[in-house]
């Protein structure tokens, strides 16, 4: 399953590679991986897509059929757990980039998200998130939540946007200052 957030994403990435071309990427919730395999289509230096354990055959088989196995790295890494993420930086970071697509849906996991934006960046790592418009509440709160952070200038992305972009979908950015 490809999640419309996750096509949303590949699409703005494939309509600007400039934002990944010659840059180190992570991917949070790859799923099957979509977006980082775009990424890497359009010029990303280097890519790590990271899920949960469960998910990583899934994102072997899918990197191994589209001849990408060698081109985008994959690894574990739970939102928020401390070891993971050290790991993940000390085997494949820093990253200039992080990308996600459909994260922000269970408020359960926000505090664990937004530490894991904080810890996965640095000073000037630009952050694009995509999903779909249904809680806008909870959105809302997650995007508060961002805002008592490090990170500033947040915008949609497709608020101006043509019709290329479903309606239900979303795009943000924001950088880390410090």
């Amino acid at each position: 399953v490809v999640w419309d957030a996750a096509l949303t994403l590949a699409r703005f990435l494939d309509a600007h590679p400039h934002v990944v071309h010659g840059k180190r990427v992570l991917e949070l919730g790859c799923g099957n991986a979509v977006v980082s395999m775009i990424a890497v289509h359009v010029g990303a230096n280097y890519v790590v897509a990271t899920d949960r354990a469960f998910v990583r055959p899934c994102v072997s088989r899918t990197l191994k059929a589209n001849s990408l196995e060698k081109n985008v790295s994959h690894d574990v890494l739970l939102w928020g757990d401390a070891g993971d993420m050290k790991r993940v930086l000390q085997s494949h970071g820093p990253f200039d980039i992080i990308v996600g697509s459909d994260l922000v849906y269970d408020e359960s996991v926000f505090d664990d998200l937004v530490t894991t934006f904080q810890t996965m960046s640095s000073t000037g790592t630009q952050i694009y998130l995509a999903g779909k418009r249904r809680y806008k509440k909870r959105f809302s709160r997650f995007m508060n939540l961002i805002g008592t952070t490090v990170f500033s200038d947040k915008r949609d992305l497709l608020e101006r946007s043509t019709s290329a972009y479903p309606s239900t979908q979303y795009l943000y950015t924001f950088g880390k200052l410090s």
